[in-house]
């Protein structure tokens, strides 16, 4: 078990001249592709497939991981080189759109699928009433902050707005940086401009008038003060945001150099490898303008089986079954800090346990960005980051109509 880039990839042609031989021991092994999108369960998916390879002789399993790995797949579907197995999030447009296109296999009533629960089997299905994805873990986003710096200073946990700008500026007094923005990677500027569309306003309904045609985002002063909140939140921030990666990001908190890091659980693992001593946990970010603070969830980690031959689908329903097991599914909740989507698995997270009662308790909303157009995350990252270096709300309005699906004039 290895892993390998997308140009090693050719080499299963070959492979497959040699399965068809019938005598070569290729017969007897299948190896399969998994194009893994989620950088932070790198490691752990290796632990995860040797497991399974030890337990199932003649499948491998070939983990993929790349960077812009969105980006190559959508190219990689358009010229229909489908990967065997992949991870993906069934909240994103992208997903949706490739799987009602037949990319991937209708798992509805699936053998494959019998590890989830149905509660979010129910939260994932498509428009056409069929399921084409596993649910892993479910995730949310809230603000990480380190407990021995808090307990220090004697700093309190916030549970409004006001009071989190008071703890702001408490710190920044003390002459200490209160966040870290790793805003160099666009998708991390995203992640938030998404969840305060329906923390702070009423982006669903926003959304669906744009797309009819009955709204337009330049008209809405929610919207304005929403991306005016991104600049003034960076005052809090060190002092060179979009020059910060996620992976810089992630080290400046792990190291003590932030008091707090405005993130998605996913982040967890990687703090965790950054620092194994770091005492932190994570309170949900405020609501401002009376609303009721919420936190929001989706589907963190699925897999999906690509639409190939006979022979591979019933690999990989092997693999994807075996990662959906209560087993498997515990290793990887307690690994990640993630709320399992499986059957027979327990949530032990003390880190997430704070905005993860959020959801159990029913005070969340779900991840809004599938209700954007077709390419609108890739787009509205693209658009929130721009607006932070150049503060054109004009143009940072406009491509909100398009992300929403805005009909064409």
């Amino acid at each position: 078990m290895k892993r390998i880039g997308v140009v090693m990839l050719v080499l299963f042609t070959g492979a497959a001249l040699l399965w068809s031989g019938g005598t070569q021991e290729s017969d007897d092994v299948i190896t399969l592709e998994f194009f893994q999108q989620k950088r932070e369960v790198v490691d752990l998916f290796d632990e995860i497939i040797a497991r399974f390879e030890a337990q199932n002789p003649d499948i491998r399993i070939e983990q993929v991981h790349i960077a812009d790995a969105g980006q190559v797949l959508t190219s990689r579907l358009a010229s229909n080189d489908v990967p065997d197995v992949l991870t993906h999030w069934p909240n994103n447009v992208d997903y949706i759109e490739a799987a009602l296109e037949g990319y991937f296999v209708d798992l509805s009533e699936d053998p494959a699928a019998e590890g989830a629960l149905e509660s979010i089997i129910e939260s994932i299905r498509l428009s056409n009433g069929r399921n084409y994805a596993v649910p892993i873990s479910i995730n949310t986003q809230g603000v990480f902050y380190n407990k021995d710096l808090f307990a220090q200073h004697d700093l309190q946990i916030p549970q409004t707005w006001d009071e989190f700008i008071a703890l702001c500026d408490q710190i920044q007094a003390m002459g200490e940086t209160p966040l870290i923005f790793p805003d160099k990677d666009a998708w991390t500027i995203g992640q938030q401009l998404r969840m305060l569309l329906a923390l702070d306003m009423d982006g669903y309904a926003l959304i669906d008038a744009v797309k009819a045609g009955k709204a337009d985002a330049a008209d809405s002063q929610e919207l304005k003060e929403l991306a005016q909140k991104f600049i003034y939140l960076r005052t809090y921030g060190q002092q060179d945001p979009l020059g910060t990666s996620y992976d810089q990001g992630i080290f400046e908190f792990a190291k003590g150099n932030s008091f707090m890091f405005w993130q998605g659980i996913w982040a967890i693992p990687s703090i965790n490898k950054a620092n194994p001593e770091l005492s932190y946990s994570m309170f949900a970010l405020p609501a401002e303008h009376g609303r009721k603070t919420r936190v929001e969830y989706g589907v963190d980690l699925a897999l999906v089986i690509g639409n190939k031959d006979q022979r591979t689908i019933d690999a990989a329903r092997k693999f994807v079954s075996f990662v959906a097991s209560p087993e498997i599914g515990q290793l990887y909740a307690d690994t990640d800090g993630s709320p399992s989507a499986l059957k027979g698995v327990t949530f032990n997270s003390d880190v997430s346990g704070p905005v993860v009662a959020y959801v159990q308790a029913g005070d969340s909303f779900r991840n809004i960005r599938h209700k954007y157009a077709p390419g609108g995350s890739s787009r509205s990252n693209t658009a929130i980051q721009q607006y932070i270096i150049d503060k054109d709300m004009d143009n940072f309005l406009n491509e909100m109509n398009m992300i929403f699906g805005r009909p064409q004039q």
